[in-house]
Parts: C-alpha cells; structure tokens; sequence
C-alpha cells in the first residue's frame, strides 16, 4: 500500500509540472488582445496593464537577460490560489505533491525561455527547433506560439504558429 502511495504522489508531481505549461498558455491566450470574443477581456485597460507587467516589457525588450522570467510575485499569486483550491478539495499530501509539480513546472519553463533566448541550440535539435518557434512568437506572430517548452498546448488552443 504505501509503494501505491508513492507512486500515486509522484504522478501528482509529475503531472502537475506539465500542467505549468498548460497554466501559461491560457494566461497567453486570455491576455491576448484580439478581436475575437473569447480574448474580449483582454480589452480592459487594467488588463491590458497587467498584461504588459507580466509580459508585455518581455516582448518590448526580449533579450535583456532580467526579462525573461515570469515575475516571481505574480507567480506567488498563482501559487497561494492553488493552495487554496488543492486545500480546499484534497489530501494535505497530494496538495503539497501538486504545488511540489507546479514549482517544478515553474522552474523548468523559466530555465527553458531563459535558454531559448541566450542558449545556442545544436541545429536540428528539439530545441534549435523550439527556440526558432519562440522567435517567431516574438517577431511574426505575437498573439499565437504560447508553448514555450514545448508546442503541445498550442494544439487544443488553437495557438499554433502556422508554417511558413
């Protein structure tokens, strides 16, 4: 039973790291402002400030180095809201395994963005391909390509850069 356990709370964490990515993909989307009904909200002024503090400064000024990051106090935020919500619904266990996966999440992407921004990449590789995707969220296509690590979410959202 307890080896049930553990395995039960490593896929907690395991899969709460990859629903980082899904987090930040539908921050991209809902902040986005586009004509489109569902990206309405984006049209607020406040929205639209927040949105450029979180983000916006980053794609002004893409590769300064102390940019690149999702800014920690907003992700505190994030963080203190899931608590709240695994809290409220879950073992205290698994919600400790959750936000352990949502950190980890956090961490991975930012080292990810950090790298497709500064690294060099070997051509051909995953991520030589990944950092060319990046660029063209940055300078072709800045309302689609949230995927960051990986396109995976741009998929079911409807993000994906199209080929060029």
């Amino acid at each position: 039973m307890q080896c049930l356990k553990v395995y039960s709370y490593s896929a907690a964490v395991s899969g709460d790291v990859c629903t980082w990515a899904a987090v930040v993909d539908v921050l991209g989307v809902l902040f986005t402002p586009l004509p489109v009904p569902f990206h309405n909200c984006a049209q607020s002024p406040s929205l639209i400030t927040l949105h450029f503090l979180l983000h916006g400064q980053h794609h002004k000024v893409p590769f300064d180095p102390g940019r690149l990051v999702f800014p920690p106090v907003p992700c505190s935020v994030f963080v203190v809201l899931f608590y709240v919500l695994y809290s409220l619904l879950l073992p205290h266990a698994l919600v400790h395994a959750l936000l352990s996966g949502k950190l980890c999440g956090y961490v991975c992407y930012d080292l990810t963005h950090y790298y497709l921004h500064h690294g060099t990449p070997k051509e051909n590789s995953y991520f030589h391909r990944l950092k060319s995707y990046h660029a063209k969220h940055h300078f072709v296509h800045q309302e689609t390509g949230f995927g960051i690590s990986s396109t995976f979410w741009d998929h079911p959202f409807g993000t994906l850069i199209p080929d060029s």
